[in-house]
This record gives structure tokens, C-alpha cells and sequence, in this order.
């Protein structure tokens, strides 16, 4: 006789007391065997349950056979009765992702004709991966619909058919079924075959928010957020945006436009900046005299760009110019072939990089002592 699983008889119920039939020693502790229990096994795209029973934590929980096998931190005595808890807030958390999860794929599949391909569910997020792609008024249209499910408060419908039966409703599934056929039905939005908890109405389920789209192998992978983990999300965000709107001292309907000017101001001020840098690096260069076999200079928090304008700049006067910034570097020459000097060089000073034949670029890590020295070589 299997596991009697009274997580499926009501997905509220969290505690319980029950019979130890097997308990034996494993890797990462012990596996124990109940006569009925509530902890849910991973199944289903759906984590196991995790709690208390008889002293000892579940860590997790996995179903073999027709049995429910619990691994724990310590044995549990065969033959005794124990007492079970499982955590609430995760089983919650859980079921909220997963039934907001078959809404979307319900509506997405209605609508659009898409599958949902693949998803992975904790209770921080579901990532969902849809055959086909939409676009932001798509995302959006299904994100309201989706809150209007969970606004009406449909009762969630489950029914197990067995295998032959007659009547079996028209459904998704991945994959074929063999056994018993599990579907779980939200009226008028999606009949789907699973064998995970839901809630027990739509309107557990809070609220549904899709946080990120993006191309994913020829469609989308979207990730969601369900009930309290929305409502944390979109509080984050509005932090946010009133700290963004303090700075920069605008309303908070303004913030991305006070956001776009504050960019524009930048860009201005780093072309501004580019101006002055290359009056400063060519009025430097002069310093150097003309026919200078080689110069190394060093300089603090060149960007790359910069860098490597300086150096072409000094390569006017010299006939090798370096210029060092941190470990990053640009040489370049006239008339020397840099990309065999570049060899040499990423060799003794533990560089890495490259370019073309008349300027290179990288990093190494090496002392300035260790620079200079390889500079003084006569090339």
C-alpha cells in the first residue's frame, strides 16, 4: 500500500499526524516513508514541500513508486505516530506562482496559439518559456487579462480521469500521459494536465506581474511574479523611483524624462571633456621631440578610447609610443609591426590583448619598475 496523499485532498491543510512505516540512513541524512502525509513531492515543475515531522526537519521530499519518500536530518523510529507540519509560507508562495503561471499559459496559448515550452518554478519567480514572441502591448494585454482572472476569483478545478476514460476534456500538456490523467481547469481560461498544487481560487493568487521578456531560442522567456513577491517587487520599484525623482529633483512622473535629460547633460560634458583631452594630449606631445625612438608615459583613469587616442597622438613624434592607465595599455608605432611586438610584450609584463600593426591594446599585470625596464630594450 502506497503513500495516501492528503496534500491532493485539501492543498490548505499544513498539519497533520501520521504513521512511520520505513526509515533508512542515505547520503545526506535519512529517507522516511509515511502511511499518509502533506508534504507535496517535487513533481509537477513544482519544488517539494519543506517543514517539521516528529522532531526533524524535511529537507526534502520526492515521490518513488507509489510511495512518498521524506528526506530528513534524523531518524524517525518505524511503527511510531509522529506529528507533521509543513512550511506555510513557502507552500503558499509556491502554489500562487504556479496556478498565476497556468493563467498566462492558458491566455497565451488561446490567444496567440504559443506553447509553453518549458518553466521553472521557486518561490522567488517563474521563468516560462513560450514557443513564439510578443510584443509590449502583447505582454501587457495578457498581464491585465491575467489580473482580471485573479480579480474574479474563479474557483480552481481539479479532477483525476483514469486511463480510458471517455470524457476527458480537451487540455495542454507536454508531454503524453500514461496512468491516471490529473487536470486542473480554470474556467473559461485554461484545462491543463498537472500534477502540481494550485490555489483554491483565482483570487489567491493577489496579483500577477511579468517582470522581464526576452528573445529566447526562436520565442520568449518571460519571468513572473505572483502574490506577495509582486506586491515586494513593485514596492522595490517605487522606492526607487521617488529616490530617482529626490536627485534629481522632479516629479515622479517626470523621473524618466528628468532621467533622459540628465543623460543627454552627460553626453554633452564627455564630448566637452574629449575636446579638452586631446588639446591637453596634443599640447603634451609636443613636449616630446620629433624622431623620439620611444616613449612610455603613464596616466591615471584613461578611459580605453582615450588611451589609445593619446598614444596615436604621441606616435606622430615618436617611433614607438606606450601609454599605461591602471593594467590597461595602448602601443602603437608608424613603422613598427605592434602585433609581433604585442607577443614580447603580453610575454614578459603577463599581458593580454592584441590589435592591429600599428596599435595594440590590453591589460597586464606587472610593476612600473617592470614597464619601464621592458621599454628601455632597444626595439
Amino acid at each position: 500500500m502506497g503513500t495516501k496523499k492528503l496534500y491532493y485532498e485539501d492543498s490548505l491543510l499544513t498539519r497533520f499526524s501520521t504513521l512511520v512505516l520505513k526509515c533508512r540512513q542515505c547520503e545526506n541524512g535519512y529517507k522516511v516513508v509515511l502511511a499518509s502525509t502533506c508534504f507535496y513531492p517535487e513533481g509537477g515543475g513544482q519544488p517539494s514541500d519543506v517543514g517539521r515531522l516528529g522532531g526533524v526537519n524535511i529537507t526534502d521530499v520526492q515521490e518513488e513508486g507509489d510511495e512518498i519518500v521524506h528526506e530528513t536530518d534524523g531518524p524517525l523510529e518505524p511503527g511510531t505516530i509522529v506529528f507533521g507540519q509543513v512550511y506555510w509560507e513557502r507552500r503558499f508562495l509556491l502554489m500562487q506562482h504556479h496556478t498565476a503561471e497556468h493563467i498566462l499559459s492558458g491566455l497565451i496559448n488561446s490567444k496567440y496559439g504559443y506553447d509553453n515550452v518549458g518553466f521553472h518554478m521557486n518561490t522567488e519567480c517563474v521563468t516560462m518559456d513560450i514557443s513564439g514572441e510578443l510584443d509590449d502591448h502583447g505582454l501587457t494585454a495578457v498581464e491585465q487579462t491575467a489580473n482580471r482572472v485573479v480579480h474574479q476569483n474563479i474557483p480552481v478545478e481539479t479532477k483525476v480521469y483514469p486511463p480510458g476514460a471517455l470524457k476527458i476534456p480537451e487540455h495542454r500538456s507536454k508531454r503524453q500521459l500514461e496512468g491516471d490523467v490529473r487536470i486542473v481547469a480554470i474556467p473559461g481560461y485554461d484545462t491543463c494536465a498537472c500534477c502540481g498544487l494550485h490555489c483554491v481560487t483565482t483570487g489567491q493568487i493577489g496579483a500577477v506581474k511579468i517582470t522581464e521578456a526576452k528573445r529566447y531560442k526562436g520565442g520568449m522567456r518571460l519571468v513572473m511574479l505572483a502574490g506577495k513577491n509582486a506586491l515586494a517587487d513593485y514596492d522595490a520599484k517605487n522606492r526607487s523611483v521617488y529616490e530617482i525623482s529626490a536627485l534629481l529633483s522632479v516629479k515622479t512622473g517626470e523621473v524618466t524624462m528628468g532621467v533622459k535629460r540628465l543623460m543627454s547633460e552627460n553626453a554633452d560634458l564627455k564630448q566637452q571633456l574629449s575636446v579638452y583631452r586631446k588639446e591637453i594630449f596634443e599640447n603634451r606631445a609636443k613636449q616630446v621631440p620629433m624622431g623620439t625612438p620611444i616613449i612610455c608615459l603613464f596616466e591615471s583613469d584613461l578611459p580605453s578610447d582615450e588611451l589609445r587616442r593619446f598614444c596615436m597622438i604621441l606616435c606622430e613624434r615618436a617611433e614607438v609610443a606606450a601609454v599605461f592607465s591602471g593594467n590597461k595599455y595602448a602601443v602603437g608605432s608608424k613603422t613598427c609591426d605592434m602585433l609581433e611586438f604585442a607577443k614580447d610584450l603580453n610575454k614578459e609584463l603577463n599581458g593580454r590583448g592584441g590589435g592591429g600593426k600599428q596599435l595594440i591594446q590590453g591589460t597586464v599585470s606587472a610593476s612600473r619598475g617592470e614597464i619601464e625596464r621592458f621599454f628601455n630594450i632597444d626595439i
